[in-house]
């Protein structure tokens, strides 16, 4: 009735109230099953996450009481608020509940898809009460073609964009292989917190604390040990890292800058084809600590750039690159360093780094580059 009243959702209503022009920005996205009960779901969610994370919640954050069209089309999936949201979000947490659901909710299955195509990381939180050899029978059956979703006319959008643009038989171990190796991590995570513990039967707070960091820590490490393949840029596309999406004046203009499918991402990039003048920058508000930030690029066989690009931090030129010497191999993701950057306790900066071609007296047009995303990548210190 609230929400219904004022027409916003309730995380603007309770925001408001704090902040009236500051809304709050999420880092971490959650997954869960809408049949869970509120109690079991709150009770996940207060193990699971410190008291002051800021947090997407579809229920809380999507304004539910608005008028809505009919279901996106396929192509139009992604573009929807959640997954912009879960997109800008540093974590995905998956909450396991009480029954296993979860892997039965097709949007729970996408939201995880989502989140592995744009290196957002993935963490497994089940509920107490859950034997972990229940949830992986749960987990090892989820399927996309069977996993269904309140409003059939989403359901079928869903599956539809599925089948388009991975196919069932490639997206279900995409995501099933993602989500058994993160309860795995759980598992271990679990028994080391046990172990240290001793015979202590009440489960204390510092102990889920202790579970928490385990958890990170593991997860952290595990994307760190993947084995390399055949392309050479995984260091380019997994780390300890945030992302921010490239945007510009002439970005995803269908002439001259528009979003193509790129199968080694799994994912819309843009495509640069045809432009005289390239521009284009991204914002992104780094955690506290000491940050390398890059353009990640690549080039195709017909690569034609004429002209070397500065790199700058807030209108500060930091690099000059020429993109011929630099992205030597075709079809390599490549990351193009800004510079470094040290985002100091409690400040929350928000920057902005940009890309821009010099120009030349008769520019030429400029062709085969592609643009994924900016990259901060967390250094050691």
């Amino acid at each position: 009735r609230m929400t219904k009243e004022s027409r916003k959702s309730y995380a603007l209503m309770v925001n408001a109230k704090q902040a009236p022009h500051l809304p709050l920005k999420a880092s971490t996205f959650v997954s869960h099953a809408w049949a869970e009960t509120f109690d079991s779901f709150a009770d996940s969610l207060d193990l699971a996450l410190h008291p002051q994370e800021v947090v997407f919640v579809s229920c809380f954050s999507l304004n539910l009481n608005a008028a809505t069209d009919a279901a996106p089309r396929a192509g139009e999936v992604c573009d929807q608020p959640p997954f912009r949201a879960l997109a800008a979000c540093r974590r995905l947490l998956v909450v396991m509940d009480t029954d296993c659901n979860l892997p039965s909710r097709l949007w729970c299955l996408f939201e995880v898809a989502m989140a592995r195509s744009d290196r957002v990381p993935v963490l497994l939180w089940p509920h107490r009460s859950v034997e972990l050899r229940q949830a992986r029978k749960a987990l090892e059956g989820a399927k996309f073609e069977a996993a269904a979703a309140s409003d059939k006319a989403e359901e079928a959008r869903l599956r539809e964009h599925v089948e388009f643009a991975l196919g069932f038989q490639w997206a279900n171990p995409y995501v099933t292989e993602l989500l058994l190796e993160r309860l795995w991590v759980f598992s271990r995570a679990f028994r080391t917190m046990t172990a240290e513990r001793g015979s202590e039967e009440r489960l204390l707070k510092t102990d889920v604390l202790r579970l928490r960091a385990l958890l990170q820590d593991e997860t952290t490490q595990l994307e760190r040990r993947r084995p390399r393949g055949t392309f050479g840029d995984e260091e380019a596309l997994v780390a300890d890292s945030e992302f921010a999406p490239v945007d510009g004046p002439m970005c995803r203009v269908a002439s001259y800058v528009p979003e193509v499918w790129d199968m080694r991402l799994r994912r819309k990039v843009l495509h640069v084809s045809g432009l005289c003048l390239l521009s284009c920058s991204a914002r992104l508000t780094p955690a506290e600590g000491l940050w390398r930030l890059a353009f990640c690029v690549k080039r195709s066989m017909d690569f034609q750039f004429d002209t070397e690009v500065v790199l700058k931090l807030d209108g500060q030129e930091q690099a000059r690159v020429d993109l011929k010497d630099k992205l030597s191999m075709p079809n390599v993701w490549t990351s193009l360093v800004i510079c470094e950057f040290r985002q100091e306790k409690d400040t929350y900066r928000e920057i902005e780094v940009s890309m821009e071609s010099l120009p030349t007296p008769t520019p030429m047009p400029k062709r085969g580059l592609f643009i994924d995303r900016v990259r901060a990548e967390r250094l050691s210190e």
